[in-house]
């Protein structure tokens, strides 16, 4: 009787046990993907492959000196952005803070992310600014192709006409 119970359980705990395995394959996976896509960037260990340091850190009051530490201890120019002597001025110390997240303290790297027709896109906390939860503006606009739009309509707007130096601070 306890053999036929033993077998019932076993034949039950099987699919459960490949859909556990088959879940932990998935993030291992995905782990390993997330942290090949910036492993030649530095970083603590930890946090280049799992997202637990950076929301401890967001919980605790400081993490903007946490930041500022890893910046400083692990920030540097990437070894492919080294070799080229003009982008290697052009780019400032980066760190992986997380799967899939940089900080970098350079400006103008910011500046280039940001830039008209750049090749990155807008994250997700862009979606924080929003006014009204249901309806993008200009600035939490993630889409590049909508912003673009939303920016030609409003540019007549806001469109500065030229003035004369003689004439700029003559109130």
């Amino acid at each position: 009787m306890a053999a036929v119970e033993t077998a019932k359980v076993a034949a039950v705990s099987r699919p459960y046990l490949a859909a556990i395995s088959l879940v932990v394959v998935v993030y291992i996976t995905h782990s390993y993907l997330a942290y090949a896509r910036l492993r030649h960037f530095p970083g603590p260990r930890l946090a280049r492959w799992t997202r637990i340091p950076y929301i401890l850190w967001h919980a605790g009051a400081e993490v903007h000196i946490k930041f500022g530490d890893i910046n400083e201890t692990y920030g540097m120019v990437p070894p492919l952005i080294q070799s080229s002597r003009w982008l290697s001025n052009q780019s400032g110390p980066i760190a992986v803070v997380a799967p899939g997240v940089l900080l970098t303290s350079d400006v103008e790297l910011m500046r280039r992310m940001a830039a008209p027709r750049s090749k990155y896109k807008r994250n997700v906390w862009y979606m924080a600014f929003r006014f009204n939860p249901d309806r993008d503006h200009i600035g939490c606009e993630r889409d590049n192709e909508a912003h673009g739009e939303r920016k030609m309509k409003l540019a007549p707007g806001v469109t500065i006409p030229y003035i004369p130096p003689h004439l700029m601070f003559a109130y």
